[in-house]
C-alpha cells in the first residue's frame, strides 16, 4: 500500500496536514480581512466516499449559513477519510465558506473537558484538578489555518513585544531565563541593588475579557472582517464536563481564550501584548502570563520607594484588563555585589507590601 506523504510548499507557507499527511493542492485569495494581510483559501485534496457525490455539493451550495452546511453532511463526514473514492475539496470548501461569511459551525466551538489530578494537594478540592480540554481535529486544523496567517502579520509589522517568550517560534521557557540571568549579571557587575518580582496570575487564560480582546484587535491593525470572523470565533463556545462514561450538561464559555485549541495561546499572547508598554519603568519579561519585572538602582531605600510607586501601574493594568494576580504564588527576590561595610551595613527587607498583600 503506498501512502502519500508528499508536502507541497505554497508562497503562503500554509503547510496543514490531513489524514496520511493528504494537504495543500494550491491556493487562492479573497478579499482580505487584516488592513495589510489575506487570509489564504486553500484547496484540501482528500480521499472521500461517495455517500457524497456531485448532487450532495450542489445542495451544499444552496445553504447560506456555513452552519448550515455543516449540518448538512457532518454525520457522513465521520465515515469519509478512511475510504476510497474520487478526490474533492470538501474540507477546503468548508473552510473557505467559514472565511468569506465569517461564520465557524458551533461543532467546531465544542469542547470536552477532562479534569486531571495534579498529584498534590486533596482529591477532594476542585483546585487541585487541571481541565484537560479536547476540541474537534477539523477545528484544530482549520486553526492552524488562521493561525499561521495571523502570527505572520504580527511578525511582519513586529506587533508582538521582543519580551515575550511564550508560544512562539525559536523562542521558549530557556530564552527568558537566559536573557534575565543576563540582567541580574549586568546589575551585579556595576555594583547596584535589583529588585526582581516574579509575578502570578490566577487563572489568566480562563479570564480574559473579550470586549476588551477585540479592542485591542482594532490597535493592531485587525480589519472589520477580520474581527468579525474572530467574534464568531467566540461566540456559542461550549464544553462538557467527561469524568470516566459521564457527561454533564454543556456549559456555555462567557469568558477566556478556548483551552486547547491552537488559536488560544496566540490570542492571549495579543491581549497581554500592551503589558510591557504600560510597565515602562520596569524591565519586563514574559513567558506567556509568568512575568519578571526588574528593577535596579543604588541606595536600597529610594529602590523600594520607586518601586512601590511603579507597581501601581501594574495594579492599574490589571484592574483595566480585569485579570487578578495570585500574590501567594508572587515572589520577591533582591540580588546585589555590594558589600556590607561597618558605615554602610545593607539590610534587606523580607517583604513589600503591595496593595494590602506582603510579597516575600
Amino acid at each position: 500500500m503506498n501512502k502519500t506523504n508528499k508536502i507541497k510548499t505554497t508562497e503562503t507557507l500554509i503547510d496543514l496536514f490531513l489524514h496520511n499527511g493528504d494537504l495543500v493542492d494550491d491556493t487562492k485569495v479573497v478579499e482580505c480581512p487584516f488592513s495589510d494581510h489575506c487570509f489564504i483559501l486553500c484547496n484540501l485534496t482528500i480521499k472521500i466516499s461517495s455517500l457524497l457525490d456531485e448532487d450532495n455539493f450542489r445542495e451544499m451550495k444552496n445553504f447560506k449559513s456555513i452552519e448550515d452546511k455543516w449540518n448538512y453532511f457532518k454525520d457522513t463526514l465521520l465515515k469519509i477519510i478512511d475510504n476510497v473514492a474520487p478526490t474533492t475539496t470538501v474540507i477546503a470548501q468548508l473552510f473557505n465558506y467559514s472565511i468569506i461569511f465569517v461564520e465557524i459551525p458551533n461543532d467546531w466551538k465544542t469542547a470536552i473537558v477532562t479534569p486531571l489530578y495534579k498529584n498534590k494537594g486533596s482529591t477532594e478540592d476542585i483546585n487541585n484538578y487541571r481541565g484537560i480540554s479536547v476540541l474537534p481535529p477539523l477545528a484544530k486544523l482549520f486553526e492552524k489555518l488562521l493561525h499561521k496567517q495571523i502570527i505572520a502579520y504580527l511578525n511582519n509589522n513586529k506587533i508582538l513585544s521582543n519580551d515575550q517568550h511564550g508560544f512562539i517560534a525559536n523562542h521558549s521557557c530557556e530564552s527568558a531565563l537566559h536573557e534575565i540571568i543576563t540582567e541580574i549579571n549586568t546589575i551585579k557587575s556595576k555594583r547596584l541593588i535589583g529588585l526582581l518580582l516574579f509575578k502570578d496570575f490566577k487563572k489568566a487564560f480562563d479570564t480574559v475579557d473579550q470586549k476588551l480582546f477585540i479592542l485591542k484587535l482594532r490597535k493592531y491593525g485587525f480589519s472589520d472582517s477580520a474581527i468579525s470572523l474572530l467574534l464568531n470565533y467566540f461566540l456559542n463556545r461550549t464544553q462538557y464536563v467527561k469524568i470516566d462514561d459521564v457527561l454533564s450538561d454543556a456549559k456555555h464559555i462567557e469568558l477566556g481564550v478556548p483551552q486547547g485549541s491552537v488559536l488560544g495561546p496566540l490570542l492571549f499572547l495579543i491581549y497581554i501584548n500592551d503589558l510591557v508598554e504600560f510597565l515602562s519603568n520596569f524591565k519586563v519579561k514574559l513567558f506567556a502570563d509568568d512575568t519578571t519585572l526588574i528593577k535596579s538602582g543604588n541606595n536600597l531605600s529610594d529602590l523600594i520607594d520607586d518601586f512601590r510607586n511603579s507597581i501601581k501601574q501594574l495594579i492599574t493594568w490589571c484592574k483595566f484588563n480585569r485579570i487578578d494576580i495570585n500574590w501567594s504564588k508572587t515572589k520577591l527576590m533582591f540580588i546585589s555585589n555590594k558589600k556590607n561595610t561597618n558605615l554602610n551595613k545593607i539590610e534587606y527587607p523580607t517583604h513589600i507590601e503591595i496593595d494590602s498583600n506582603l510579597i516575600r
